[in-house]
């Protein structure tokens, strides 16, 4: 790629969303200047990020809310900013009612073309590699790939993905010879080989911003780094997100957790920052399509690139 590319314009779906981001994108800069000393301790404790947890989420929440300190509708994007965890989230939701949303969820980003969208990117990030090893991080059912790989592979022939998840019953298995299903923790990525691209796909929003700078540092051992989709915070998406749930899934609880996961989503501005934290440069970060994000970042560098 030629340099980064920042989203510019998200579609006029939800422009105060837009408006906060792209005020926040030019604070990058000067919150990781402000914050030089948790930017450092941080990339100590991320040799080890498992240890050092608890501390790596307290700096990361200190960066983060430095950044959302100051900047046009700073209050309304507050109000809309939440961290209460979704239904689905709970160990309290029996197994059945989980796979059985967890399935109309994954129907309902096909039928929304979230589906489309994310694979588009996914492409465009793989460039011409013949072979790539794509490794997806906390997958869920892993629909993209189930869905679309094969689609991917006829383009590349020696496409390997795999899709990865701590519970195993919403993975399930895999017949394919080029798909494979594992259990694995996020912060457990230090022992894998052969992996060229780390994938996170509508997961972001459920971890917490020390778990994040912990999965975004080991990815920096995979050549063409970490590609996350996600949702894009904002009040008329989570609006949207509702209705879709409805309308499209026909699901109290998707639609519900489409309102949280709106709610819980980061800013493009605000994974450029961790990101940057973890030694990452991003090649590419801003909108994508009416209620989604993109950031691509890669390893090889101390995050000392603009965004």
């Amino acid at each position: 790629m030629s340099g980064p590319t920042v989203g510019r314009e998200l579609p006029l779906v939800d422009p105060l969303a837009r408006r906060v981001d792209t005020a926040r994108m030019r604070r990058v800069e000067a919150v990781l200047a402000a914050g030089a000393a948790r930017v450092a301790e941080c990339r100590t404790l991320l040799d080890r990020p498992a240890a050092g947890l608890e501390r790596l989420d307290t700096h990361a929440r200190a960066l983060l809310a430095d950044l959302r300190a100051a900047g046009p509708l700073t209050r309304i994007d507050a109000r809309v900013r939440s961290e209460r965890h979704e239904i689905l989230d709970s160990p309290d939701v029996p197994p059945r009612v989980r796979q059985r949303a967890m399935r109309r969820l994954e129907a309902l980003n096909e039928r929304a073309g979230a589906h489309a969208i994310f694979l588009r990117t996914l492409d465009q990030v793989l460039g011409d590699h013949p072979a790539p090893h794509v490794y997806e991080l906390a997958a869920g059912t892993g629909g993209l790939a189930r869905r679309h790989g094969a689609a991917l592979r006829r383009r590349r022939r020696g496409l390997r993905w795999t899709i990865s998840d701590l519970d195993e019953r919403v993975l399930g298995a895999s017949e394919r010879e080029w798909l494979r299903a594992e259990r694995r923790d996020v912060l457990a990525l230090s022992e894998l080989e052969g992996v060229d691209l780390f994938l996170c796909v509508q997961a972001a929003h459920h971890l917490p911003p020390g778990v994040l700078l912990g999965l975004f540092a080991q990815a920096r051992s995979a050549p063409l780094g970490l590609l996350v989709l996600d949702v894009h915070r904002g009040p008329l998406v989570a609006g949207l997100a509702g209705l879709a749930g409805l309308a499209l899934g026909r699901d109290r609880i998707v639609a519900l957790d489409g309102i949280q996961s709106a709610r819980r989503a980061f800013l493009p501005a605000e994974l450029a920052l961790l990101a940057r934290v973890a030694g990452l440069r991003v090649r590419r970060v801003g909108p994508l399509g009416p209620a989604y994000l993109a950031l691509h970042a890669v390893g090889g560098g101390r995050g000392d690139e603009l965004p």
